[in-house]
């Protein structure tokens, strides 16, 4: 009886140790979510992957340890066009019980990399791009503003998130990852900062951790990024794979590409 007395109170111990690490459950909870959604991705229905390095390819305490895979089963409601779309994502690492994604002074403030692949299910239709190969920059755009405004901000309690993007200059072609003919957009982004009192548990705090209790300002208050995009149709796969870096300043987004995003693997 002793025995399981002593064993009850610490499984009851653990269990407080775990609620209180923010990281620790993170790190426990996210890469299972992360293969039940790998499991039902396009990548795993067409037979191909995407690697994309994590954050532990590189010295510096910069994005969290590894991509996640989600599925998204809402897109086609969202941007009112029938289509499947997988993201791959990155976000800040953690530091003081809560990922860099909250910290205002950081260049992982609000930052994500990642690849979205999308199929359209109009056999006829290559999404994002017209019947001549040219970027659609307005469908692109759907899909990342898709991803702030309701995968991202709305899951941390963001009613309002709106998102817009202002290209900076035409897109551009260039040979990336091995493979000709990829277009690239560099945009300016007005987007709404994630800090925000906590009134709510959201589950996306699982993910990220909370937002830190001693913030004075008043939720969500808009704030400006930079953001890349690698675009092309992969006719082998029949989808449309954007690779992506968002961040608060174009240093950033220059150091991921040439660290991380340049060195993603897609194959069969």
């Amino acid at each position: 009886m002793k025995k399981k007395s002593i064993s009850i109170i610490i499984s009851i111990l653990i269990f407080i140790i775990f609620l209180n690490f923010s990281y620790l459950r993170s790190l426990s909870i996210m890469p299972l979510y992360s293969l039940y959604h790998k499991q039902n991705s396009i990548m795993k229905q067409k037979n191909f992957t995407i690697h994309i390095p994590g954050g532990s390819i590189t010295k510096e305490k910069d994005w969290y340890p590894f991509v996640m895979t989600f599925h998204d089963k809402t897109i086609s409601s969202s941007i009112g066009e029938e289509i499947n779309l997988t993201i791959l994502y990155n976000f800040g690492a953690f530091e003081k019980g809560r990922s860099l994604f909250y910290k205002k002074d950081s260049d992982y403030f609000n930052a994500f990399y990642g690849a979205y692949v999308i199929e359209s299910k109009d056999n006829n239709r290559k999404y994002g791009f017209n019947e001549k190969g040219e970027l659609i920059e307005k469908e692109i755009m759907k899909i990342s503003s898709h991803d702030i405004e309701t995968l991202v901000l709305k899951s941390i309690g963001c009613r309002n998130a709106k998102v817009t993007f202002h290209p900076i200059s035409p897109p551009r072609k260039a040979n990336y990852l091995s493979y000709k003919n990829w277009l690239i957009v560099d945009s300016t982004i007005i987007s709404k900062s994630p800090l925000h009192h906590v009134k709510n548990f959201y589950p996306a705090y699982i993910q990220y951790g909370k937002p830190p209790k001693n913030y004075k300002g008043k939720d969500f208050l808009p704030t400006h990024l930079y953001g890349r995009m690698y675009c092309r149709y992969f006719e082998e796969y029949d989808v449309t794979i954007l690779l992506y870096i968002l961040g608060p300043n174009s240093e950033m987004v220059d150091k991921t590409d040439h660290e991380i995003l340049s060195k993603t693997v897609i194959k069969k």
